[in-house]
């Protein structure tokens, strides 16, 4: 599975961590590459942080069509 996540325009709260945590788990094994978008600052700390506790990589983008193609790209 090949994941895009759009953060643009969100907030994140400390509440998020467990339920981001619980569908890392359940979904590790099924995602071979995750693109993220909108991330900066507090989104990127935690986005670090979700990386260290669950070993998913991921990469940020700004745009959209370069994060897709990072996705496609073999």
């Amino acid at each position: 599975m090949l994941v895009l996540t759009d953060m643009r325009d969100t907030n994140v709260g400390g509440d998020l961590l467990p339920a981001m945590n619980a569908a890392s788990a359940a979904t590790k094994n099924h995602v071979l590459k995750t693109a993220l978008l909108g991330v900066s600052d507090m989104k990127r700390k935690l986005a670090d942080l979700l990386t260290a506790i669950m070993g998913q990589p991921l990469k940020y983008f700004d745009n959209i069509e370069s994060a897709k193609n990072w996705l496609v790209e073999e």
